[in-house]
């Protein structure tokens, strides 16, 4: 009986290095995609009005890239829960109780349609392996891109569930969550 604490213990570290470490590379790679942006345009730039000369192919690498920014940047937004939320029906409510069933049945609309997407999204992704098409300059595959949309949407996905579960338990236990246990760890 005393090694379940201990074992639960581990588990909770165990998801807790995932959750930080997905948001580290979340992270990290809008980072390097922001860098890689900006150097891209400012080379197209200087190369077509300083030098005079046009750099074919430039183009597809930067909106590659920006597909990944967006998309790690959208999942990144759902980790952070700063999506904008038209969310006029709270300031209303006083009742505690109520805000959170509404925010409850909230958060499982938004896993379901995350859930949704992100099948579409795989859907999508599967059909770039099989039809192998490539860009129209430098023949780059676009599976590339599109691995951006499945594997944002999984990010979402994931934060959806991992949210609602938190909304399910503050619901029915009454705890409070506070934006640090929900962003921070499990």
């Amino acid at each position: 009986m005393t090694q379940m604490p201990v074992l639960l213990s581990k588990v909770n570290r165990f998801f807790s290095l995932i959750w930080k470490s997905l948001v580290k590379f979340q992270q990290t790679i809008m980072i390097i995609c922001s860098i890689l942006i900006i150097l891209g345009i400012s080379a197209q730039a200087a190369f077509r009005y300083l030098l005079q000369l046009d750099f074919y192919g430039l183009d597809e690498f930067i909106v590659i890239i920006a597909f990944w920014l967006y998309f790690m940047g959208s999942s990144y937004g759902s980790y952070e829960q700063s999506h904008i939320k038209a969310d006029i029906v709270s300031v209303y409510i006083k009742n505690q109780k109520i805000k959170d069933f509404l925010k409850l049945i909230a958060s499982s609309i938004t896993t379901g349609i995350s859930l949704l997407v992100t099948y579409w999204a795989l859907d999508f992704f599967i059909w770039g392996i099989v039809k192998q098409a490539k860009s129209p300059v430098l023949s780059i595959p676009m599976v590339i891109p599109q691995s951006a949309i499945f594997i944002g949407f999984i990010l979402m996905s994931l934060y959806s569930v991992v949210y609602l579960y938190l909304d399910i338990k503050k619901f029915f236990s009454g705890d409070p969550i506070t934006s640090n246990q929900k962003r921070g760890s499990f």
